[in-house]
């Protein structure tokens, strides 16, 4: 519910193609309200490239979701450490795993370890940072043809980063 983007009045009609699209930046995707087809219309020209630009967002956030737990189920059953504790040490904020040394072979995941979810995301994905651009690289440019012209590696800073990890013994 909000004010008509034309003539201000109130209104519970939003744009469903870019409703709903993820914030980069506090208030930088809200949404658009018109309160009849008339006003939509006449505000139309303006609203066309917010509305194009708030649409990517909502597939590459998709998009990214996907990769993501494309990338966790395929960890799950392709586990290469041999994990036998996963610890969370309070006070350092670390998580901390623990494993049995140069026994590099591939099985399931050991979910029994730990019930936390991130605590089990941050497990999956630690050192995957080159299998996953190659893995994933290929269904990313399929996912995202006709979105995107190009694509590079960055290194990106994380808002809320997810606690540091520890691998004992090293």
């Amino acid at each position: 519910m909000g004010s008509c983007a034309h003539c201000g009045k109130y209104s519970t009609v939003g744009c469903s193609h870019c409703m709903g699209a993820p914030e980069y930046q506090d208030g930088d995707a809200v949404t658009t309200f018109w309160c009849s087809p008339e006003c939509q219309a006449a505000h139309e020209p303006t609203h066309q490239e917010y509305c194009y630009n708030m649409q990517r967002r909502k597939t590459l956030l998709r998009t990214a979701k996907l990769l993501k737990a494309a990338l966790l189920a395929y960890k799950e059953v392709v586990y290469d450490i041999h994990l036998t504790k996963i610890e969370h040490d309070e006070d350092s904020g670390t998580l901390v795993l623990i494993h049995t040394p140069n026994r590099i072979e591939r099985h399931l995941f050991p979910s029994h370890l730990t019930r936390i979810e991130n605590h089990k995301e941050a497990a999956l994905l630690v050192n995957q940072c080159t299998m996953s651009i190659s893995l994933l690289g290929p269904m990313t440019r399929g996912l995202l043809a006709g979105i995107v012209s190009r694509m590079d590696v960055a290194i990106v800073d994380i808002r809320n980063p997810p606690p540091p990890y520890q691998i004992s013994p090293p």
